[in-house]
C-alpha cells in the first residue's frame, strides 16, 4: 500500500549501486506492479503473500529488514518478529516505527519519503552488517521490553490498579 512505502522502496532500489538482492513479501494493490518489476529486475524477488513459517524461513537469508512506511504506523509487528530473529531494520524515522529502531544498535533510520536518505542508510547497512551479525544480544535485548509476558503483566497491574481507583 502507498502508507506502508513500496513503491518508494522500488523507485529508490534503481539508484543503488551496491549489490542488492530485495526480497518482498506481501500482497496490496501494488502486487502487479512488484510483480511486473520483478519480472525485469533480477535483484526484486516477490513473494507475494507468505506465511509466518516462510517468514522466518527470509530471515534466514537477509541482512535487514527493510520498512519504509510513509504513514504513521503505531508497532509494526514484523519489527518485532525480525528483532526476535536477531535481523537489524532499516526503517523510516516516523510514528512507532522510529521508537522501535535504535540508530546502530538494532539497525539504522532514514527520513520517510527521502530517496537520498534512505539510500545513506542502505550503503551504511552494507557497511555495518558484519558488525551487526556479531551485536546478536544487543539486537535481541531491545525488544525484550516488548514480549508478550511484560506486556500482559503490564495489562494486569493497570486493571489493579484501576480497581484501586474505585
Amino acid at each position: 500500500e502507498h502508507h506502508k512505502g513500496v513503491d518508494f522502496l522500488l523507485d529508490a532500489i534503481k539508484d543503488i549501486k551496491t549489490d542488492v538482492q530485495l526480497i518482498i513479501a506481501g500482497e496490496g494493490t501494488f502486487s502487479m506492479r512488484v510483480k511486473r518489476l520483478a519480472e525485469k529486475d533480477g535483484r526484486i524477488n516477490y513473494l507475494g503473500f507468505v506465511s509466518l513459517e516462510q517468514l522466518i524461513n527470509c530471515f534466514g537469508i537477509i541482512d535487514a529488514l527493510v520498512v519504509p512506511s510513509r504513514g504513521y504506523e503505531k508497532s509494526p509487528t514484523v519489527i518485532y518478529e525480525a528483532l526476535n530473529a536477531v535481523i537489524p531494520v532499516l526503517a523510516s524515522d516516523i510514528g512507532g516505527v522510529g521508537e522501535l529502531v535504535e540508530d546502530k544498535t538494532n539497525g539504522i533510520l532514514f527520513h520517510p519519503g527521502s530517496k537520498k536518505d534512505l539510500l545513506r542508510a542502505i550503503e551504511e547497512m552494507n557497511a555495518w552488517k558484519e558488525e551487526a551479525s556479531e551485536m546478536q544480544e544487543e539486537i535481541q535485548e531491545t525488544v525484550a521490553p516488548y514480549a508478550i509476558e511484560i506486556y500482559v503483566d503490564k495489562l494486569v497491574q493497570l486493571i489493579k490498579s484501576l480497581k484501586d481507583v474505585e
